[in-house]
């Protein structure tokens, strides 16, 4: 990217509020600034459409609708929104909360397999994260693992960590109604993101899909925590597609014999062709992995600290996929 697609510059002073500071990732769609809240004094993230994206609708639809429905959210397990519109010159933002750790998928293709504990502890966080928003009328539609961040909310502390869900800007509402608001569509062939953790009722182009379609990219993110593997595997887009459609699911001990045979049974549940076949609810589903995993006692415990892998001192934000990030320094988790 260069310098002449770049939004933002160092000072520069937004709403007469938020003073950029530092450049902290860039990508296709997107600059990432840290900034200081001039009111309160704390420091932000700002994340600001490219310069070459102003005039692309679709791409301006997205902030829009990012900042539409992460206003309405108000989980420890969701990023924090706090503000969002145009600068003077047009360019439109987010303010969001300061994040300091890596992407779930930087980190799993770090470490590869995760340790079950990890893995269950990082899908209930999720699926609390989801159920939030479902209890909102909020379906996320683009769940996947570079949506979700490893949060360190203090070095001191660095195995206490929360994952945060980002980029609802393809997300689908309910209005007070219970009717859908309609959702970003995409130039690029798929209303709501990777087909990997897509639901196969999204790659067919229904309507009709609902939060179960979250559910499914759940169950997928878990499957390759666990395994360190996808789900499935094709270089050819379309080929993936009709894999997902057409094949069954594989078995997590399959890859990995040693983890309990209740995860199979999960995860073929969790991410059924058929939506009726799946769980109803986001916490059903997270129950369903505790248990299955053989872990006793309530839900709770997947959700302190003291349970996680130490996350690196660094500022990783919400960023496309092909966004430039710094180089970061971490430490993988002891194995089982």
């Amino acid at each position: 990217m260069s310098h002449t697609e770049i939004s933002g510059y160092p000072q520069q002073i937004i709403r007469d509020r938020y003073r950029l500071e530092r450049m902290v990732g860039r990508g296709a769609q997107a600059t990432v600034w840290v900034a200081r809240d001039l009111r309160v004094g704390d420091c932000v993230a700002v994340k600001l459409l490219t310069l070459p994206l102003l005039s692309d609708s679709e791409a301006r639809q997205r902030f829009q609708r990012e900042g539409e429905t992460s206003t309405r959210l108000r989980s420890k397990f969701v990023v924090r929104l706090f503000d969002y519109g145009d600068t003077t010159d047009g360019v439109p933002f987010l303010v969001m909360e300061l994040l300091h750790g890596l992407t779930l998928e930087a980190y799993a293709r770090r470490v590869g397999r995760m340790p079950m504990r990890h893995a269950v502890r990082f899908g209930v966080q999720i699926t609390r994260g989801i159920a939030h928003a479902h209890r909102r009328g909020i379906i996320h539609r683009n769940l996947r693992p570079a949506n979700i961040f490893l949060h360190s909310e203090s070095s001191a502390s660095p195995d206490e960590v929360t994952l945060k869900i980002l980029d609802f800007g393809v997300a689908k509402i309910q209005d007070t109604a219970g009717d859908s608001v309609p959702p970003v569509a995409s130039s690029r062939g798929n209303v709501s993101g990777t087909p990997l953790f897509t639901s196969p009722e999204q790659l067919q182009g229904t309507r009709t899909a609902d939060h179960r379609a979250d559910l499914y990219a759940i169950g997928m993110v878990v499957f390759t925590l666990l395994t360190g593997k996808p789900a499935f595997e094709s270089e050819n887009g379309l080929d993936l597609v009709s894999a997902i459609l057409t094949q069954p699911l594989a078995k997590i001990t399959s890859f990995v014999p040693e983890l309990p045979p209740a995860l199979d049974a999960w995860f073929q549940r969790a991410c059924a062709r058929n939506p009726d076949d799946r769980f109803a609810r986001a916490n059903d589903l997270a129950m369903g992995l505790h248990q299955a995993a053989g872990f006793e006692g309530p839900l709770d415990i997947h959700l302190e600290p003291g349970h996680a892998p130490v996350v690196p001192e660094a500022v990783v934000l919400d960023l496309e996929a092909n966004s430039e990030i710094p180089t970061q320094r971490w430490i993988p988790p002891a194995e089982d």
